[in-house]
This record gives structure tokens, sequence and C-alpha cells, in this order.
């Protein structure tokens, strides 16, 4: 997904948790000439206080804390997939 010129892979772990290194995966797949080329990485999970939470691995690996255009890829996804049922939701953000 992108959002004004950022771009990211997106795991929804809201069905099904992965249960992978983060931080590794980031680093290989967000490479540009030799992954998919990102940004970095968005996990989508269910939230504790929150329908959702966000966490966001930059490309490097090092948490990404939180990212503007990394949380309106994850509200439109959310949104479109069914994850939430109303436009307006709240999203939990970092680790």
């Amino acid at each position: 997904m992108h959002g004004i010129g950022n771009d990211f892979v997106l795991i929804d772990e809201t069905r099904a948790p992965v249960g992978v290194p983060w931080e590794d995966l980031a680093i290989s797949m967000c490479r540009t000439k030799f992954g998919i080329g990102a940004d970095g990485l968005l996990i989508l999970t269910k939230g504790d206080h929150a329908p959702l939470r966000m966490d966001m691995i930059n490309a490097d690996g090092s948490n990404g804390g939180m990212c503007g255009n990394g949380l309106r890829c994850c509200a439109r996804y959310a949104f479109e997939h069914g994850l939430v049922d109303a436009p307006r939701f709240d999203i939990e953000i970092g680790r």
C-alpha cells in the first residue's frame, strides 16, 4: 500500500497470527533491489483498547513508532476489508 509517496508492506495479523521476527522480515522484504521494496512494514493486529493496533517497522528493521501515512494505509485497509464496521474508529500505535 502507499500513502502520499510512502510505500509499505502491510501484514494483517487480525485473523491469524504469523509469529515471525518482524525486524528481519522488514529488512528482507523492504530491500528495493532484492525484495519487494518499501519504506517499511506495517503489522495490523487486534488492539487492547481499540479495535486495531498498528506497529510499523522501518526498512532497516528499527521501530518506526508513529507513521501518519502508514496509519492512513492501515485505516483504509481495515475499513475496506471489514475489520471495522464504521468509517471512523480508533487504532492503537506502536509497541
